[in-house]
């Protein structure tokens, strides 16, 4: 049998476990705190397509904001106001574009279709590859679509949300064969 020495130790000792979990809570919620104050003071960059909406994590946590002006697409940098709006500060440079863009995984897909502003459908150039990668293999929406034509084979980077463009594909140009058709299934070299 216990003794009742032995159960209010433990009851003690119970206590003090909970008011070290209660401590270690207060200060995460301070740590929180301290980086929402952060983000009211600084400026970053975010892509925004159409919807007047962008968002940013910070410590972790996903905070989306209503941004002025409301019909603004493309790449900007954005500085909260308050906690749920964003004022457009200016557009980033491309080396900023980038450095942003790198810290998602990139899939080459061809531009088929465009959809509406700067977004277009698009196609995987390699199914499995996307299967691989994504879990899927569908037609994506792929915005802020810069200097492309339909068909072209373009860079893309997914932030599992949706699909943003990175770059043309310069791999190979197509040249003019050196060779003409006669008709007759045989080649003729051209001069």
């Amino acid at each position: 049998m216990f003794s009742s020495q032995k159960i209010q130790s433990k009851i003690n000792a119970s206590v003090v476990k909970i008011q070290n979990r209660m401590t270690d809570i207060r200060k995460l919620i301070n740590k929180l705190a301290a980086e929402e104050n952060k983000l009211l003071s600084a400026e970053f960059i975010a892509p925004c397509v159409g919807n007047g909406k962008v968002q940013t994590r910070i410590a972790k946590i996903l905070y989306t904001f209503t941004i002025k002006p409301c019909d603004f697409e493309g790449w900007g940098i954005f500085k909260p106001i308050n906690e749920k709006q964003a004022a457009f500060i200016e557009e980033p440079n491309l080396p900023i574009i980038c450095e942003y863009l790198k810290n998602f995984p990139s899939l080459r897909l061809r531009i088929i279709y465009p959809l509406q502003g700067q977004s277009w459908l698009a196609y995987p150039i390699n199914e499995a590859d996307m299967m691989q990668r994504c879990g899927y293999c569908k037609p994506v929406a792929v915005h802020l679509v810069a200097e492309a034509a339909q068909f072209e084979v373009v860079i893309a980077r997914t932030d599992v949300a949706a699909w943003w463009f990175d770059e043309c594909v310069k791999r190979s140009s197509p040249k003019v064969s050196p060779f003409r058709c006669d008709g007759n299934s045989k080649f003729a070299r051209t001069t």
